[in-house]
């Protein structure tokens, strides 16, 4: 029942503005070009060279008498209108353009929304995503963008455009830290949309758009880190339900997983169960690569690395093999297997150059490499120090390597202690070793 109730109300929203008598006042007109046909044509003209020529204040008022008065003439007006009323709100501040366009996306659903795939459940989810981008500042705002875009994406399913998800889940959080909805409404909107971003990926061929789905999914998993929702306990609480209902599903399980993985909820003798049920549905990548999770958290190398190096030969996504590879680098620095950490390391910053977490594997083995005089020793803490500067690059490791880099100073040689090897502060001296390569001398 209070599904319906949303949709009543989401739908009655979608053409308030038209029974409020607001700014845009459409004339009726049994032609499409409205009653003035030459009139329509010449206004056309008009805008359309001001707009070509970015002079939206002076297009305003011609593509105003366009949309008003001929709204089924073209579908260009629209997209046009789009622009003209977000260049309008940017120059001016004026709120009266934002209401303006969501007046334009009301009047698109009435006149346009059988063409092709922009049905209304698209036009409201686009309605949504510009509300939140531009008037965000407002809270009745976010709550009325969000509720545009829920609304579409419950309707477009895996037709939902990346963009409008990824807002979605913004506005989800604003409205989370600001009392508006629930923990319980922020960890289900993600669980939705976690799960519909990936089943796109999964199917997606194009590598530019694979690349704006994996920005959109991580973005969607920052928002919901940033939130404080997303803690282990809570994700277990729900999973533990879904898991019951679901343990033949295999695409079910497979969703569970990838969200306990992402937010390193591995522990549990859930994640256990349900890495173990995936493997005997469906003995995929992914499903070998929890099961190696498992064994890996119950302190089983053996068994984690076996199952890790299975998910590696079967992997075909890149962004997946990268992380496989970090994994595989994880085990080898248990092992102490330092040669191994930097391979398996630099096999993952092949595809993903900006990783810090695989820098700071190495800057591990390295530092764990160090021993011999004080020289030899030296190096491999300096080598060290300079990987995890590379770390520091990457935002989500950021904090990590700074701390890695304060507790590896302490270790560094007297300057004094230097000078009888003919060394000095700023130096560039080779390495040598397994290491290899050159670093900088530092003392203290």
């Amino acid at each position: 029942m209070k599904k319906v109730a949303v949709t009543v109300f989401v739908l009655a929203s979608l053409f308030a503005y038209w029974a409020m008598g607001q700014d845009l006042v459409v004339k009726e007109a049994t032609s499409k070009f409205g009653t003035d046909s030459i009139k329509t044509l010449r206004e056309m003209s008009l805008y359309q060279e001001l707009y070509k020529s970015k002079q939206y204040q002076e297009a305003y008022p011609h593509w105003k008498y366009v949309i008003e008065n001929a709204p089924k003439f073209q579908l260009t007006p629209y997209s046009h209108g789009n622009t003209i009323l977000k260049k309008m709100y940017i120059a001016t501040k004026d709120k009266k353009y934002i209401d303006l366009l969501m007046q334009l996306w009301d009047l698109r659903a009435k006149n346009w929304a059988h063409y092709k795939h922009y049905n209304e459940a698209y036009i409201l989810g686009r309605k949504g995503y510009d509300l939140y981008n531009y008037g965000k500042s407002d809270l009745n705002n976010v709550e009325k963008a969000y509720g545009y875009m829920i609304s579409s994406i419950d309707q477009q399913g895996v037709k939902s455009e990346a963009t409008v998800m990824d807002k979605a889940m913004a506005a989800s959080v604003d409205l989370y830290k600001a009392n508006k909805i629930s923990k319980e409404e922020v960890v289900k909107n993600f669980i939705k949309l976690n799960t519909l971003i990936n089943n796109i990926y999964d199917v997606e061929k194009n590598k530019k758009n694979l690349e704006k789905i994996g920005k959109v999914l991580n973005n969607v998993q920052q928002y919901f880190i940033l939130s404080n929702a997303a803690d282990c306990n809570t994700l277990q609480n729900i999973f533990a339900e879904k898991y019951q209902a679901s343990k033949d599903n295999k695409e079910e399980l497979l969703s569970i997983v990838r969200i306990l993985n992402r937010f390193e909820c591995t522990d549990s003798q859930l994640y256990a169960n349900i890495a173990e049920s995936l493997y005997r549905l469906s003995p995929t990548s992914e499903a070998a690569l929890s099961l190696g999770i498992r064994y890996l958290k119950a302190g089983d190398m053996g068994q984690a690395k076996q199952y890790i190096q299975e998910a590696s030969k079967m992997e075909t996504d890149e962004l997946r093999k990268a992380t496989i590879h970090y994994m595989l680098a994880s085990i080898a620095l248990s092992e102490k297997h330092y040669s191994a950490v930097r391979t398996e390391a630099n096999k993952a910053l092949a595809i993903r150059s900006d990783w810090g977490k695989p820098q700071l594997l190495i800057a591990k083995a390295y530092l764990s490499s160090a021993s011999g005089d004080i020289v030899s020793k030296s190096k491999a803490i300096w080598a060290a120090i300079d990987k995890a500067g590379q770390a520091k690059r990457d935002p989500e490791t950021a904090a990590a390597a700074q701390a890695f880099i304060n507790q590896t100073s302490a270790y560094l040689p007297n300057c004094e202690d230097l000078f009888f090897h003919t060394l000095k502060k700023g130096q560039s001296v080779s390495v040598g070793g397994w290491i290899g390569g050159t670093t900088t001398v530092r003392c203290k």
